[in-house]
């Protein structure tokens, strides 16, 4: 029997001329994702330059990809950012904003122990002040 799946593209991030975000981009971008069959939206990711905007760039964009998107395509957002508390506060506007889930990438090295420990008790910390209603992924 064959699995379910879906394509959840990955969708850049549009910039004005001037550098801010074009928001009303994102309809025309969403409308492209549609037309070649895609099921959702991965935004705020390293495509998305999400590292490169701000806080509030970044809650900007996913607004506009969740209130623009049709029911059944599914937003998941890219919350990760080097301060916990702004990836906590990312995660929770995502929920409140509609997105299905979110990503919060944890950078340590594997090999090390002492780093596997740290990363250990971060990923306990960001269970705790992550919201319960939204699937978190530590990518």
């Amino acid at each position: 029997m064959a699995q379910p799946f879906s394509i959840v593209a990955a969708a850049f991030t549009p910039f004005d001329p001037d550098g801010s975000v074009a928001v009303d981009v994102i309809e025309r971008q969403l409308a492209g994702l549609l037309n070649d069959g895609a099921d959702g939206a991965f935004v705020c990711g390293t495509t998305g330059e999400g590292a490169a905007l701000s806080t509030p760039e970044r809650k900007q964009v996913a607004e506009a990809w969740i209130g623009a998107a049709p029911d059944g395509f599914e937003i998941i957002v890219h919350v990760g950012h080097a301060a916990i508390a702004d990836a906590a506060d990312l995660a929770r506007h995502a929920a409140n904003a509609g997105a299905i889930a979110a990503v919060a990438p944890i950078s340590s090295s594997p090999g090390r122990p002492s780093k596997q420990r740290t990363a250990s008790r971060r990923s306990r910390k960001r269970r705790r002040i992550f919201p319960s209603t939204i699937t978190i992924s530590p990518w």
